[in-house]
């Protein structure tokens, strides 16, 4: 291996044997891609720009298997903001190809003196070169002196970072599940160890934990303990714990200690906890400990009950704390209960299902139809002061529902109980208790030998193997009799090496794998479903094989570059999209067999990406899917405007198949985080998004406490958490059940054309649709897939916004506009060039933005294309309406059968100005109008309901616009609801008639009339959304329904000022 090594004043010693390379900054950057000012690099961010980073552009020579180090001396001088630093790096192939990217668990926001950063991996399979990175993910200065890459001596502390797995299959079961899973501030690593353990033991378990970092940091061990016992079995007693330890390496103060807690997991405090000290000291050589139970301190909690028999003993903690260096070992680790029986920590599970053991049927609860869905919180129900928190919340939330994770056994107590009062629940899970018998079948989405993703919950499968077939259909016959309604995938996306969709890929592209069931009493296989959106399919020749069994995934840095090779992208492409057919077919498979024992699959999908396999529109039409939750509504506070513009594409799809429909709504970043957005502003987000589509039920993240300490304002984080989800609740309920909402009807005429984000890389700002939606145009978002007969009957105006089309939307396009008189198409730029052809995909790698592969596609409605002097020129003369001075703008070509085809010869989005006036102009001449006239002040959505009332969402535009939200930023603040001494203005349009203005966030209430134009003015006064009722004269009932539903809302009142 070629080294880097940075003579490091602070950096630990490197054995004399090793081969060493170094930079030193005082000696000029080398290699590296950075400026160096008084010896050292100065790595300066002035915006928030997640992974940004400087790199060594001389690869390393490295040989797959060897262990390698790699450490920077850094100093920080003024704390990051919104992020933190850390070291990365890229393994890659002899021909440049990324094998795997290793990123730092170590981080630091601030560091004022010169400071060690270090990381430890194994070089993988595949790998020639090695590129070293530092990754900058903050705001501020980060100057490094020296950076060093180097082998740990064998045997070291150092090289105990990457264990010495001994490769068993036991050790991969144990270590790949819930048998064994390390977290906390500082995670420990694990593996096994058959050499070095007690003589009656087969092995013992080998822990390896550091924190350097100068202040304590945490580090938890769990474990699943195997219960044969019949589900639901009653909780047992423990007696004693007992294990043998022995210490090899310890390097300053840390404690150990057993925490055995009443439930698998719940609201912390509120638990009762039962913790026993291990002492470390004295334990060189192997050491028996026995604790017996009176030797645990109890920890009470808020619940009462402080009994043995309420402890979880499924689950086995251990916690370490400290800082410095350790490493220890455990063997023989047991827990005795008082009626003799013992768990087994640590071992492999004998039934690897055994986590959803046989039961006898039960009579099914409801299913969650129009109830409101609370995220986790059924372990409490076994206390009474439990039982009476729920109920107590229930008041507020009378359609109150439970989605539990993990915690089987508990729900399952729980049945009777919940239908006793009103209530249901369902389970969520997906792999935990799974990945044993996916180490057996070799279904991992890793390979076994590598141990990555060790404590992964969500994304350990691999979605490319037809084994999980069996895992499924094994699964949902146990589930089927415990009268459950629903299992739930969580926060699903393709995760899956390389190496492992190597190995089923073949028989995929061959079409001999089984298949989706799909909508309509389709089967699909990989090349119909790549047809679906291509339009074509290839053969192996056409991407340079011979067969497709020597298909590889082609690494992503091949293809996301400006100079990318047309067959590398198209490649690239076809791996897209093998992604997402895997996804689709893997959760296929899973909600037939529960479809099959009566009970709904859902799949809740991490959104539509390129990357992560979700395609929406595709898994919600397989043909056995029973319900599909939404993610689409997370993070921006913007994020709520796109609601009306999908309400047409929602409301087929859903509307078509019969899948339920649940929205979820986040609180916090990740579901546990402070809240984004103040209350107010959620109830009008939320009741927007619900409007727009008819949703079934909505999912909530989880107060995170009992009522009687969420309703205390001085409890901050709880207290607003509480108001925040009765808020969204309230909202999703003055929507749903018993009330029939439609969006402005224009939405079922006026469609922009385009992708979904499935399949297509990246953010999409060359549509001319953003410029229709910032200025209130009633325009329908909707693939051309869904562009079926149905919608095209309807249609009236359609604007191509999608980058490239297929040969069949090209011909449906051209035909649906000389169908009838009156249509419009609308056709702009480059894009009414480009067809797909798998190289026509993205705009954010540097990719011609104004190449067109097509560019005679529109021949017969506009001419052949050309795109120079900055604008796309037509062929075919037209009437040129609008012209600046590099010559035309805007040109109608009028068709023989009256209709009319508009072409828009710049590029959207390079001048919004520009393009909001296009947009403006083609929709008044077409007779479409505006939701709302606001002067660019409003962002307005309408709805009317079945008893004649009409609802108009407000949300102040400037605000929304200028407010920035980053994702990996630590802290952004929350979005306020009172923005004092600011007044947003606008008109909306209703039937002419007298009503009542009702806002229901607002509280302003008072007498409207729209004259013959429909006019009504509206505003915000020193607010920032509301949602506007108008009432019709007359509706005593529906006017009397609204107060006290607003009474209901701010039942609760705000925390002080508005942050």
């Amino acid at each position: 291996m070629r080294k880097i090594l940075l003579f490091l004043g602070v950096l630990a010693a490197i054995s004399s044997a090793a081969v060493e390379r170094r930079r030193d900054f005082a000696e000029g950057p080398g290699g590296w891609n950075a400026r160096v000012e008084d010896g050292m690099i100065r790595h300066v961010l002035t915006s928030h720009r997640p992974g940004s980073y400087l790199a060594d552009t001389e690869p390393l020579a490295v040989e797959p298997g060897e262990v390698v180090a790699y450490a920077a001396e850094v100093r920080i001088p003024a704390a990051l903001r919104q992020g933190v630093y850390r070291l990365q790096a890229v393994a890659l192939r002899a021909d440049g190809g990324v094998v795997q990217t290793f990123t730092s668990t170590e981080n630091l926001a601030v560091a004022p003196e010169w400071t060690r950063l270090s990381m430890v991996f194994r070089v993988p399979k595949e790998s020639a070169k090695l590129q070293l990175r530092l990754l900058h993910n903050g705001i501020g200065e980060v100057q490094v002196r020296r950076v060093d890459c180097y082998n740990p001596a064998p045997g070291s502390f150092e090289a105990g970072a990457v264990p010495a797995y001994a490769g068993t299959l036991e050790e991969k079961k144990i270590l790949h599940d819930w048998s064994l899973k390390t977290g906390g501030s500082a995670a420990p690593l694990a593996n096994l160890d058959y050499r070095d353990r007690p003589a009656e033991e087969r092995y013992s378990v080998n822990f390896h934990w550091t924190n350097r970092s100068g202040t304590e940091k945490t580090g938890t061990i769990e474990s699943a303990v195997e219960d044969s016992r019949p589900a639901p079995a009653p909780l047992r007693e423990v007696e004693a714990v007992e294990l043998q330890l022995k210490v090899t390496h310890r390097k300053g103060d840390q404690q150990l200690r057993i925490r055995l807690c009443e439930r698998l997991s719940g609201f912390s405090s509120y638990q009762n906890q039962w913790f026993a000290e291990i002492p470390l000291e004295g334990a060189k050589e192997w050491r028996k400990v026995v604790i017996p139970a009176s030797a645990f301190r109890l920890v009470a909690s808020k619940w009462g009950n402080p009994d043995w028999s309420h402890v979880d003993t499924l689950m086995f903690f251990l916690e370490l704390q400290g800082k410095g260096e350790l490493n220890f070992k455990l063997a023989g680790t047991a827990i005795r209960y008082a009626d003799g029986s013992t768990g087994h920590p640590f071992r492999a599970w004998s039934d690897p299902y055994w986590y959803f053991l046989n039961s006898a049927p039960a009579p099914m609860l409801p299913e969650l139809k129009h109830r409101n869905v609370h995220g986790s919180g059924v372990y409490c129900l076994e206390t009474e002061k439990g039982r009476r928190n729920f109920l107590e919340l229930q008041k507020l939330v009378p359609n109150l529902a439970f989605q539990q994770y993990t915690c089987l056994r508990e729900l399952l107590r729980a049945r009777e109980w919940l239908r006793a009062h009103n209530m249901t629940a369902a389970y969520q899970g997906v792999g935990p208790f799974l990945w044993q018998k996916a180490v057996e079948l070799d279904a991992l989405a890793v390979d076994l030998d590598s141990y990555e993703l060790l404590n992964e919950r969500h994304h350990k499968m691999d979605y490319t193997s037809p084994a999980w077939r069996e895992i499924w259909q094994a699964v949902a016959a146990r589930f089927a009799n415990y009268g459950l309604p629903e299992y739930q995938s969580i926060d699903s996306n393709f995760r899956v090496r390389p190496e492992k969709i190597d190995r089923n890929a073949p028989a995929i592209l061959n079409g001999e794998d089984h298949g989706i069931a799909y909508f309509g009493g389709r089967t699909l296989r990989f090349w119909d479903y790549f047809e679906m959106y291509a339009g074509f399919r290839w053969s192996p020749a056409d991407l340079g094989y011979r067969s497709w069994s020597e298909h590889k995934v082609t690494p992503s840095n091949f293809y996301t570059t400006a100079k990318a090779e047309p067959q590398q992208v198209k490649r690239g492409y076809l791996d897209m999209v093998l992604r997402h057919y895997a996804f689709a077919r893997w959760h296929a498979d899973a909600a037939g067999a529960f479809r099959r024992h009566g009970v709904r699959y859902f799949l809740m999908n991490n959104g539509d990406d390129w990357r992560n396999g979700n395609d929406w529109i595709a898994n919600v039409r397989s043909a056995n899917l029973g319900g599909f939750v939404e993610e689409t509504y997370f993070y921006h506070p913007n994020t709520v405007l796109k609601a009306f513009h999908l309400a047409r594409a929602m409301r087929k799809v859903y509307g078509e198949t019969g899948v339920h429909h649940r929205l979820i709504a986040e609180s916090g970043k990740g579901g546990h985080a402070p809240i984004y957005w103040a209350p107010e502003f959620s109830y009008a987000a939320i009741f927007d998004i619900a409007a727009s589509a008819p949703y079934d039920s909505l999912e909530m993240d989880w107060p995170s406490a009992l009522m009687e300490d969420q309703r205390k304002p001085e409890n901050r984080y709880d207290y607003d958490r509480f108001r925040d989800y009765l808020a969204k609740s309230l909202a999703y309920n003055h929507t749903a059940p018993g009330e029939t909402i439609t969006p402005n009807p224009d939405l079922n005429r006026v469609f922009s054309l385009q992708e979904t984000t499935a399949l297509y890389a990246g953010p999409r700002q060359r549509k001319l649709s953003i410029a229709a939606e910032q200025e209130n145009w009633p325009v329908s978002r909707l693939t051309p897939e869904l562009f079926d007969a149905k919608e095209q009957k309807k249609a009236k105006l359609v604007i191509n916004d999608c980058y490239a089309l297929s040969a069949r939307s090209v011909k449906t396009l051209a035909e649906w506009v000389d169908g009838a008189p009156g249509r419009v198409l609308v056709l702009h730029g480059a894009a009414a060039g480009r067809r797909i052809d798998g190289t026509m995909w993205s705009e954010v790698f540097g990719w011609d933005p104004v190449a067109m592969n097509a560019p005679e596609q529109f021949a017969g409605l506009v001419g052949r294309l050309e795109f120079r002097d900055g604008r796309t020129w037509t062929g075919a003369p037209g009437k040129v309406v609008f012209k600046d001075a590099g010559g035309p703008a805007l040109t109608c070509f009028e068709r023989p059968s009256g209709s009319v085809v508009w072409f828009y010869h710049h590029t959207p989005g390079l001048d919004r100005a520009r393009d909001g006036r296009i947009v403006g102009y083609l929709m008044k001449r077409h007779g479409i109008r505006p939701v709302a006239e606001t002067g660019g002040e409003l962002y307005v959505r309408d709805y009317r309901h079945a008893d004649g009332m009409l609802t108009r969402t407000l949300f102040a535009r400037p605000e929304l616009d200028r407010y920035q939200w980053i994702y990996s930023a630590t802290d952004n603040g929350l979005y306020p609801w009172r923005i004092p001494g600011t007044v947003r203005r606008g008109t909306v349009f209703a039937p002419p008639g007298r009503y009542t203005l009702y806002g229901m966030l607002s509280g302003k209430e008072a007498e409207a009339e729209a004259g013959a134009d429909g006019r009504i003015p509206v505003e915000l006064d020193g607010i920032s959304a509301d949602v506007i009722h108008l009432v019709p004269a007359g509706n005593e009932k529906r006017l009397e329904q609204l107060r006290k539903r607003r009474h209901e809302l701010f039942r609760f009142p705000e925390r002080g000022p508005s942050r």
